[in-house]
């Protein structure tokens, strides 16, 4: 969320979004995998996208925007990785890596950028966050039930589409609007993810 705070939200949700590139290649890599041409263009092309969403944004953005969100990235895709380690408990231990400790994260960054951090909370920052731990039912249960089916790449390569519904979101409840070039890149994810996930059932 501090990220939201020095870039566009069309730029921080295609950098904070990018963890399945970080979880496909990580993975790959840790296992001596071979990348086929298929995946490796799908990837190329959601990059692509990805651009092209950025472009439609004229907003001034700065690099630490850029730098936290990719660090959430780096996160999110040792978390989808990790949830299949042996290492790691099921249940409460697994939420203890997927919660708490980026909860413990940022509340100390606001804590630090907030001058007055309690008597600054309102009540849509209230109702937001209720909204979103709603959210994150339904979130959990997809995250749970797909790593358990389907395994950590194949799970980062449908989380594609997340970027794309957390836009959708932004156009229906706060009547954003997007340029044509982010519409094309909208357009492009959503093929190149259908694709990767097509030819990239190998890697479950």
């Amino acid at each position: 969320m501090y990220s939201l705070k020095l870039i566009p939200l069309s730029l921080a949700v295609v950098v904070i979004y990018t963890f399945p590139l970080f979880t496909f290649f990580a993975n790959s890599v840790m296992k001596s995998r071979s990348i086929d041409l298929i995946s490796a263009a799908a990837l190329i092309v959601s990059l692509f996208g990805i651009w092209l969403m950025v472009q439609g944004d004229a907003s001034d953005w700065e690099a630490w925007g850029v730098f936290w969100g990719t660090i959430a990235s780096i996160a999110q895709a040792a978390v989808n990785i990790l949830s299949r380690h042996k290492d790691v408990e099921p249940g409460w231990g697994l939420i203890k890596y997927l919660m708490i400790l980026p909860t413990g994260v940022f509340a100390l960054i606001y804590f630090i950028i907030t001058p007055e951090p309690i008597a600054s909370v309102t009540f849509e920052m209230i109702q937001w966050s209720l909204a979103s731990a709603v959210g994150m039912i339904g979130g959990f249960y997809f995250f749970f039930y797909s790593i358990a089916k389907i395994g950590p790449v194949r799970t980062s390569n449908v989380m594609f589409f997340e970027p794309i519904f957390t836009i959708m979101i932004g156009i229906v409840a706060f009547h954003n609007s997007l340029a044509l070039s982010q519409w094309v890149g909208v357009l492009v994810i959503i093929l190149a993810t259908s694709s990767l996930e097509i030819w990239g059932k190998k890697y479950s």
